[in-house]
């Protein structure tokens, strides 16, 4: 019996270990490196008589802790329009570059209504489920000779956010 109680110790503390948080969230990335998000929204085209670029607002709500931002969508038409010069399509997009480790949840925010670009608001103009709305992302450290994104903290001269590098 005193053999037995040593290893059901051991099983049991990596039973109640706490489980990797990468290993349960939908993506993975390192600080600073861009993230891009597609949406599965409604079909439509440049030139419709709904514009994608004034009549539809994808906002998508990234949280950390009590951090949130919101970094705004735009319509990509196929996804792949630099290469194939397509003007219509069902695919919107954000990017989001993380300027802190953990693990960050998102909320895809999409909404139809004349002019609604224009419009502040998250709660105006129709909703539009979008697959995919809600997930989480897992930062990491940044990698080896990153610097980050450029911030002004001086009149004159720009700042490397993450090696602090003017």
């Amino acid at each position: 019996m005193q053999k037995l109680f040593p290893l059901l110790f051991l099983c049991l503390f990596f039973a109640c270990e706490d489980p990797d948080p990468a290993a349960s969230t939908d993506l993975t990335a390192t600080k600073w490196q861009k993230v891009s998000l597609d949406f599965r929204g409604p079909a439509t085209s440049e030139t419709a008589e709904e514009n994608p670029f004034t009549d539809y607002r994808l906002d998508v709500n990234f949280s950390l802790n009590d951090t949130v931002f919101t970094v705004p969508g735009f319509f990509a038409a196929d996804g792949n329009a630099a290469e194939t010069s397509a003007d219509a399509g069902a695919v919107w997009r954000v990017n989001f570059r993380p300027d802190r480790e953990g693990l960050w949840q998102w909320e895809a925010v999409f909404r139809k209504g004349k002019d609604i670009v224009y419009n502040d608001s998250q709660s105006q103009g129709e909703r539009i489920e979008v697959e995919g709305q809600t997930g989480s992302l897992f930062v990491q450290p940044a990698a080896a000779g990153e610097s980050g994104r450029l911030v002004r903290t001086h009149p004159r001269y720009l700042q490397w956010a993450e090696s602090g590098e003017y």
